[in-house]
């Protein structure tokens, strides 16, 4: 078998010391395959045979890796309009041949027998438990286990209702990890799957284990004294693969003081086709533009105010419901999108490397009331990043990194969540990013709870060589079920305290310029101006038909400002505060 020179990188440099330093591509890198063939719809499937197929898409990418090309498998995704704009953009390359008939998951099978690639079956059984989904503790692992395994023994996961099908199609018993769970599968196996990558998955989730097996990672996917160890062992700067089981920062936490990085690719499919060929640094991305009214001159009589939409640091969003579809009539596809200025957080390091079709989509799509942040290079709390590592210069490397891709796509604003916006730590990593970013205008900061813990308040930090680069903290956050909170609320609400603020004499440049976060997902209802924050609040769970959330509740609190309040970008609003500061 050929063994490709991209394989023989990734052996090399998952041999490397954890001394050395961050190389600059944290994803793996795939083949350009000369075939694509898609298979049926991944949501006709049940979750089981979902996951045979997912599994099987894993194995045909996993061996075009090692062999350095051939034919890769596409989960069907003919409902999810983002992903097929992705396979439509693939298919524009001449050198891969795309062959969109849908084929039967057992006809897959056969073929991918027949031609050697696939060895047999690893045995499961489904987790039954009735919880909600990422919540709770599963009965069964042994889903997550199967779904490991099946790089190392060339197989697929197949769950134990579907045994007699896969023995009709010719597939032999290669392992049963029922009983199985992810800590056998760490003792067993821990050394022998990548450390590149921290695979976790909820066992009832078919999806994203094509990228499991693409990649040869293991699976942790609960917190605790396991997840710690394995956190121990991957290399430093590594993403974490998917989302794992429990609250939010019992998984962000660790992963940050070991020095990992958080993705959110859980509903991530065909990562492994979408990051074939040329990505990352060496993708010709052309860099988004930015708006000719971030260089108009500062009026000083005006207060100016930026909105930024959060959790752009989710991979899976941005490739999937973000961009295109219904739920994107939300976010992206409004139709009101470009009618007032707004920035949107996007995790553009992780998109150049896994699918940078998304950013070739947002860039051409862009109005010039369109600018977007880097949140984070991953989600990770910067504060405490690499503190169990023992590596002082963690962050500085992985802010140098980050660099290259800001420049790469032409982003100079960044946004962090921190532990303690404010601390010692959180300061020393601004220190950090203004120090290993010369060409970025300003930090704009959250705290993980509450994310407007600074109140608006701005820190300087030095640049070297001269001049100054503001952090400046969320001075309030569009964000349902805040009624207590005192500076987050309904899009009404933070009107009217924005208007507070505007009516107070100008003392400091925090009276001047203040930026609002807008949780992404919390839903709202237009109400006329000066109604109560109630009449604005919607049931979450189940919101009528006229409530919105994301762009539109941005617009309603922007047409409640006073009049000498003026909404600009965020790269407008630090241009702006550097000069009048």
């Amino acid at each position: 078998m050929r063994v490709c020179s991209t394989c023989l990188l990734m052996f090399i440099i998952s041999s490397l010391s954890f001394a050395d330093p961050l190389p600059d591509r944290w994803w793996p890198e795939f083949p350009l395959p000369a075939r694509v063939l898609v298979s049926e719809s991944l949501n006709g499937l049940g979750p089981d045979e979902g996951t045979t197929l997912q599994t099987l898409c894993g194995l045909t990418a996993y061996t075009a890796r090692r062999q350095g090309g051939g034919e890769m498998l596409w989960s069907g995704t003919g409902d999810i309009p983002s992903y097929e704009e992705w396979l439509d953009r693939i298919a524009a390359n001449p050198a891969v041949a795309v062959d969109r008939t849908p084929r039967k998951l057992w006809d897959l099978v056969d073929r991918y027998r027949d031609m050697g690639t696939l060895q047999g079956y690893i045995l499961y059984h489904a987790d039954i438990a009735k919880r909600t989904l990422y919540e709770g503790k599963p009965e069964d692992w042994s889903m997550n286990v199967a779904t490991a395994l099946c790089a190392p023994l060339g197989g697929v996961a197949v769950e134990e209702r579907f045994e007699e099908t896969a023995k009709a199609h010719g597939l032999k018993l290669l392992a049963d990890a029922r009983g199985k769970d992810e800590a056998w599968l760490w003792k067993e196996y821990g050394e022998k799957l990548s450390h590149g990558q921290l695979g976790r998955q909820d066992p009832k989730n078919a999806v994203m284990r094509d990228a499991i097996v693409a990649m040869g990672a293991t699976m942790v996917s609960a917190p605790g004294a396991l997840y710690t160890e394995a956190l121990h062992a991957m290399r430093p700067g590594s993403p974490i693969l998917g989302w794992g089981l429990g609250m939010e920062d019992e998984q962000t936490g660790p992963s940050s003081r070991w020095g990992l990085i958080q993705t959110a690719t859980n509903w991530c499919v065909n990562l492994a086709p979408c990051s074939s060929g040329k990505t990352g640094l060496d993708y010709p991305f052309k860099p988004f533009a930015e708006s000719p009214a971030t260089t108009q001159k500062d009026d000083p009589d005006t207060r100016y105010v930026s909105f930024i939409m959060t959790d752009g640091d989710n991979v899976q969003w941005l490739m999937m419901n973000f961009c295109k579809g219904q739920e994107a009539q939300q976010y992206w596809a409004s139709p009101a999108r470009g009618k007032m200025a707004l920035g949107w957080t996007v995790c553009a390091a992780d998109l150049l490397q896994l699918c940078p079709y998304t950013l070739d989509y947002l860039r051409d799509t862009a109005t010039p009331n369109d600018d977007f942040l880097l949140y984070g290079g991953g989600y990770y709390y910067p504060d405490w990043f690499g503190k169990d590592r023992g590596i002082p210069d963690l962050l500085a490397q992985h802010a140098r990194r980050l660099n290259k891709y800001m420049e790469k796509c032409g982003i100079h604003s960044f946004a962090l969540n921190a532990q303690k916006w404010d601390g010692p730590e959180a300061l020393a990593a601004y220190d950090t990013y203004v120090r290993e970013m010369p060409a970025l205008n300003a930090i704009f900061t959250v705290q993980y709870y509450p994310y407007t813990a600074g109140g608006g308040a701005i820190k300087w930090i030095p640049r070297q060589g001269g001049g100054r680069v503001p952090v400046i903290s969320a001075r309030n956050a569009i964000w349902a079920g805040r009624g207590k909170d005192p500076r987050e609320g309904t899009p009404g609400r933070v009107a009217e305290m924005l208007n507070a603020w505007a009516a107070k004499p100008v003392q400091t440049p925090e009276d001047r310029f203040a930026w609002v976060i807008v949780h992404c997902w919390s839903w709202f209802k237009d109400a006329p101006s000066g109604s109560p924050a109630s009449a604005e609040e919607v049931d979450q769970a189940t919101p009528p038909a006229e409530a919105a959330r994301g762009y539109l509740p941005s617009t309603w609190c922007a047409a409640r400002l006073a009049p000498k309040i003026r909404v600009v970008t965020p790269t407008a609003l630090a241009r702006r505060l550097a000069g009048a500061s």
